[in-house]
């Protein structure tokens, strides 16, 4: 089976989220190795809160190209939503998923591989009425503490803050899609439940 290897810049929230992409792959059958490690899949979840970020993502990604120059190499997040003509310039990228579709990057990797495509990007604009996904958790963690997302977005615009063009706007989880989360967690052994968000 493929091996994946996932790298996280930025907030708890982009940490959740991969933890979410990766119990998919899990799902699916998919190996989860060391990000240092030989991968067939490298997914760099990105951060663009300040051009420090953006180096760093920058950084992430041409060092999977260098070390792995066969392997499938996809950024999404933050940076994947706001400055796709950044990314696209860095040679090796294969594939560029923004916020909006994130949550479905294992059939949106699947989709690529079996078509072979060239570079994709997806980055379509995040809307009010698009609901949060719910979670289906699966396999036991030897952590005692588990983080659940329940709410995204911004819709303040403050000047200095590039939040909003990233995340879109204030969205929430469904209630009976948190509680089911929570208990599926609970079963799976977790003693602490931290509710997140980006307010």
């Amino acid at each position: 089976m493929k091996k994946v290897a996932f790298y996280t810049l930025g907030c708890k929230v982009n940490q959740v989220e991969t933890e979410q992409i990766k119990e998919d792959f899990i799902n699916q059958g998919y190996t989860i190795v060391d990000f240092d490690g030989q991968a067939d899949i490298y997914i760099v979840n990105t951060c663009t809160v300040t051009h420090v970020s953006n180096r760093k993502s920058r950084s992430i990604i041409r060092r999977i190209v260098k070390h792995n120059p066969r392997a499938l190499a996809v950024v999404i997040g933050c940076m994947a939503q706001t400055e796709t003509e950044q990314l696209k310039a860095i040679e090796g990228v294969s594939l560029i998923v923004g916020n909006r579709e994130k949550e479905n990057v294992l059939q949106i990797v699947e989709e690529f591989l079996q078509t072979k495509g060239s570079l994709g990007i997806i980055t379509d604009k995040i809307s009010r009425t698009q609901p949060l996904k719910p979670v289906i958790y699966k396999q036991p963690h030897d952590r005692t503490r588990a983080f659940v997302k329940i709410q995204d977005g911004c819709e303040n615009f403050c000047t200095y803050c590039i939040v909003p063009f990233a995340r879109g706007p204030v969205r929430s989880k469904l209630p009976q899609d948190v509680v089911q989360e929570v208990q599926q967690l609970v079963e799976l052994g977790y003693k602490e439940i931290i509710l997140t968000g980006i307010h």
